[in-house]
């Protein structure tokens, strides 16, 4: 079975927020920072199944 991550809209903006604040600690750091998400993110769809479920068939 195929899985799709789905984000909500605002997602973006707290991201490049983000980004910001660790661009701003140590240059390069927002781009440490985007990696990892990216990682988490396959992990995510990868084994969605290692993830609890929080509310009816959402992980």
């Amino acid at each position: 079975m195929d899985y799709v991550l789905v984000f909500r809209p605002e997602i973006r903006d707290e991201l490049d927020e983000a980004y910001n604040w660790y661009e701003q600690q140590k240059v390069g750091l927002g781009d440490e920072f985007i990696d990892c998400i990216d990682e988490l993110l396959d992990r995510i769809c990868l084994m969605p199944q290692s993830y609890p479920t929080v509310y009816r068939d959402v992980r």
